[in-house]
């Protein structure tokens, strides 16, 4: 009674996925979780990367909603176009590339030029101390005075679960469920998003690359050409010449007559 990942077509799923894990539909084609300890770490990671994805989506989504509702307007509310812009301005040193505008609002730095340092700095900070609790479990943070009920995946309590949506056993493993399927589509939409802006860019650069080649060969045939037209219209132009001279030479001597 298991869910499957084929569903009622017939496949012959791995005997170490027993559908104990929330998101578990036996899908490992390349056999990486026979290990149990293996199986918990590769599900401890999947969930963070979900979550991680989860709220890149939101954040990538959230300034264009706003941009086009008119509840709140960015200098660039695509996220992919700011990416863009602040690589050129770095790579090419053009005005303020050295910095991250922030909200996509030109002039709102943090440190200046050290803004990326900062940022780093005030991650490590506000990172260590839940990677700390991941990798050695919940209870090391008891000696600081904080008691959580769970796990280190779902840790609960009302740092982590103020709507006490754990309280209810049976709804609390829809939701576990629920959240790995939105992490996958959130993961897999980061990978179709990137996928595509790195397609684009490449494409463009070969499009640039080759309407130069075309424009240089088009200048390059034009300038041949001309320098092989010029000796012809110099032997053409001479008998004019001669001609106008013959004439010349007659009506001097007319009137001379």
């Amino acid at each position: 009674n298991r869910p499957r990942w084929l569903g009622p077509l017939p496949f012959e799923y791995p005997s170490h996925l027993r559908g104990q894990l929330p998101g578990d539909y036996g899908f490992d084609v390349a056999g990486l979780a026979k290990d149990p300890s293996s199986l918990q770490n590769y599900y401890n990671f999947e969930i963070l990367h979900a979550r991680w994805a989860m709220l890149g989506a939101l954040g990538a989504l959230i300034p264009e909603i706003l941009d086009l509702s008119g509840t709140f307007h960015f200098a660039e509310p695509v996220w992919w176009r700011v990416v863009a812009i602040e690589s050129f301005t770095v790579r090419n040193n053009v005005g303020q590339g050295d910095t991250l505008d922030y909200l996509g609002i030109p002039g709102f730095h943090l440190a200046g030029s050290q803004g990326i340092v900062v940022i780093a700095i005030c991650q490590f900070l506000l990172m260590v101390g839940p990677e700390y609790a991941r990798y050695c479990g919940i209870e090391a943070l008891e000696p600081l005075g904080i008691f959580l009920p769970g796990d280190i995946n779902y840790p609960g309590g009302i740092l982590f679960d103020p709507l006490n949506l754990a309280e209810d056993p049976v709804a609390f493993e829809e939701l576990k469920v629920k959240e790995m399927k939105n992490g996958r589509l959130a993961m897999v939409a980061w990978v179709g998003g990137i996928s595509a802006y790195e397609l684009v860019a490449l494409f463009e650069t070969v499009m640039d690359d080759i309407f130069l080649v075309a424009s240089l060969n088009y200048r390059l045939k034009r300038c041949l050409d001309m320098n092989s037209r010029g000796p012809e219209r110099r032997r053409v132009g001479r008998p004019e010449e001669e001609e106008d001279e013959g004439d010349r030479a007659k009506k001097k001597k007319r009137k001379t007559t």
